[in-house]
């Protein structure tokens, strides 16, 4: 018996115009800007917001986002801490690649979806060509931009792994739609129970420090799907509506006990006073303490007065 099985011939080319590992301190910002090639980010570590169009999405460690070109986004590190990336702009010369990127403006993978892919192995070989993790680096006195020299071995291994990157993003993309299919359900009564759920678990979690990411897991769900499903019904994300939850209990136990601003800052669930008072001037363009009622902050009056 002879037999052969041959692949058909195809010739397809990788186009690299960035790809870099990056740390940017608190409050660092890039201003809006777009692409002539497709964009995909992921967060290492930190917190940073993206801008895209009138669409916010925040990535924490272990996020993905895919920006399709020509799609115009902004990239602003609001926290109190380093955020560490990994970018890379590219194309590919192959329609149906194309196809699959491109469906939307962006998708964002969140950790949920992502962790259980190849990707952050695939990270992690392209940060062992650097000689080490880029996290390493964070208080060494090292130069602000480096280029790093690739030797041909390095060059084929990079692009290698970029491809192997991009392969593993378009399974992750073709998955998720055909879970995301469900067409014997009334989708907009599915969406707005599941808000509701939501609703019922953020009220219920007033007074602790609950997170999206763990409101997703109690719910089943990624942290995208539960901030798309929740902002779509109500109007703002899952933390704006927990963070207005928190502000009308704020107030009400500043002017109706007599707790101070540390016990009420632990009951809320936030993790010291300063931070919970941050949070209130941020809201109210006040401090809790000018907020609360004169009567209840004056001293008592001496006797004679």
């Amino acid at each position: 018996m002879d037999r052969q099985w041959t692949f058909k011939n195809f010739t397809n080319t990788l186009q690299v115009s960035g790809c870099h590992f990056g740390i940017k301190p608190p409050m660092w910002s890039y201003p809006k800007h777009h692409h002539h090639l497709i964009e995909l980010v992921c967060c290492l570590s930190g917190e940073v917001k993206q801008q895209i169009g009138q669409e916010v999405v925040i990535m924490r460690q272990g996020d993905w986002l895919l920006v399709k070109s020509g799609v115009k986004h902004e990239t602003i590190n609001e926290s109190d801490e380093p955020y560490v990336f990994f970018n890379l702009h590219f194309d590919l010369d192959d329609s149906e690649m194309r196809r699959a990127l491109g469906a939307e403006s962006y998708q964002f993978i969140p950790d949920h979806q992502a962790g259980g892919s190849e990707l952050s192995s695939y990270v992690k070989q392209l940060e062992a060509i650097l000689g080490g993790s880029i996290a390493d680096d964070r208080l060494q006195g090292i130069p602000a931009e480096q280029h790093v020299i690739l030797d041909v071995q390095q060059r084929l291994t990079v692009q290698a792994t970029i491809l192997l990157i991009v392969a593993e993003m378009v399974r992750l993309l073709n998955e998720r739609q055909v879970l995301g299919a469900d067409p014997g359900q009334d989708a907009t009564q599915f969406t707005a129970e599941t808000a509701h759920r939501m609703e019922e678990l953020l009220s219920a979690n007033v007074y602790s420090d609950i997170t999206v990411n763990e409101m997703a897991k109690a719910m089943n769900m990624s942290r995208y799907q539960c901030s798309k499903v929740f902002s779509h019904i109500y109007g703002v994300s899952p933390r704006q509506f927990l963070s207005q939850l928190k502000l009308n209990e704020a107030k009400k136990l500043l002017v109706t006990t007599d707790k101070s601003i540390a016990a009420i800052a632990e009951l809320l669930g936030y993790h010291s006073p300063t931070h919970f008072s941050r949070q209130f001037r941020r809201w109210t363009g006040q401090s809790p303490n000018h907020f609360r009622p004169k009567h209840a902050i004056d001293p008592p009056p001496k006797n004679g007065e």
